[in-house]
């Protein structure tokens, strides 16, 4: 493989390395890395649809009022069984909201996916570096190997090994796992486009 083939196959793994690093922190950022405005505002709709039953709360009690006149305690306990019924229905959407949140450590699962992509980043931009001084094809080849095996890591990551958070809403479903996975693919696919390159440079006995 020519210098300036190897070379040009290195900043391209660099650059897909970068964008798998930063893709969790800065391109779509997952839920633990939210800028405090967006997660306030997240906070306060989902408040808002939890206790979304107030105004219907306020007229129940001018109803139970009025239908305590006309039927002494039977008004008002119909209207505290509506109301226990609001409040479970509230319950019950504030914990939809909070599913796959972890809040005993105080961070949701895909932190952790964001660790596991900047780390395999780091690696793969590692990779670039090497297959830009690598001085045979033999070692460009094993290179790309590892390379395959890294962008499958970067596929699997919020898939399976550190899976992102459960509730589909959530910002890490959204954005940060699927550019994640096409990332890995594009990492699997430079890496067979660089091992064939490899192959066809040792077959034609020509240098790397």
């Amino acid at each position: 493989m020519k210098t300036n083939v190897r070379l040009a196959a290195g900043i391209i793994i660099i650059i897909l390395g970068l964008l798998i690093a930063i893709t969790p922190r800065y391109i779509l950022p997952v839920c633990d890395y939210q800028s405090k405005e967006d997660a306030s505002m997240g906070q306060s709709i989902l408040l808002a649809q939890a206790t979304g039953m107030d105004g219907d709360m306020t007229t129940m009690t001018g109803t139970t009022g009025t239908t305590t006149g006309m039927d002494g305690g039977m008004g008002t306990s119909t209207g505290m069984d509506d109301m226990n019924s609001d409040m479970a229905g509230a319950d019950s959407k504030m914990d939809e909201g909070m599913e796959g949140m972890d809040m005993s450590g105080g961070n949701s699962p895909c932190y952790f996916t964001s660790r596991g992509a900047i780390t395999l980043g780091l690696i793969i931009m590692l990779i670039g570096l090497a297959v830009m001084i690598a001085s045979t094809p033999e070692a460009v080849r094993l290179l790309a190997l590892v390379l395959g095996g890294a962008g499958l890591l970067v596929i699997l990551t919020p898939l399976y090994l550190l899976p992102v958070c459960e509730n589909p809403q959530m910002a890490c479903n959204k954005g940060a796992e699927q550019l994640l996975i096409v990332l890995g693919v594009a990492t699997m696919l430079a890496a067979a486009v660089i091992a064939l390159m490899a192959g066809k440079n040792k077959d034609t006995g020509g240098a790397a």
